[in-house]
């Protein structure tokens, strides 16, 4: 994809997906994933300059946790091809755990690459069985 893409070009692509697009001017256009609990349906994350609708969280179906909501894992459609994609986006997490007598902080690692333009980073990939 050449240049960035224009809030009206981004809208173009939108409607193609929704139902009832927003207004152009109403369209959320979100390139900070800092705060994932921002991020909502109907919402186009720009992740590396690349455009994607956010259609809903992925919930747990596993471990004991069903119907979980995932608030860092989102479905997405990408506006260039078409395809559907799941967002992993990035979270710090931060607790004391105390192991023997000893208080230790922790935090998770980096796991996942793709940068936003606020520096948030997310992981793109196909859902399984597409």
């Amino acid at each position: 994809m050449d240049g960035a893409l224009s809030r009206e070009q981004i809208h173009g692509m939108v409607s193609r997906w929704m139902a009832r697009p927003p207004e152009a001017g109403a369209l959320r256009i979100v390139t900070d994933t800092s705060d994932f609990f921002r991020l909502e349906t109907g919402d186009v994350l720009l992740l590396g300059g690349k455009p994607y609708l956010m259609r809903s969280s992925v919930r747990e179906a596993r471990f004991g946790l069903d119907d979980e909501v995932k608030h860092w894992v989102k479905r997405a459609i990408d506006l260039v091809t078409g395809q559907t994609k799941i967002v992993k986006l990035v979270f710090y997490e931060q607790f004391t755990a105390t192991i023997g007598g000893i208080d230790r902080a922790a935090a998770a690692p980096i796991r996942y690459a793709a940068p936003s333009a606020a520096g948030g980073l997310a992981e793109i990939a196909a859902p399984r069985g597409e």
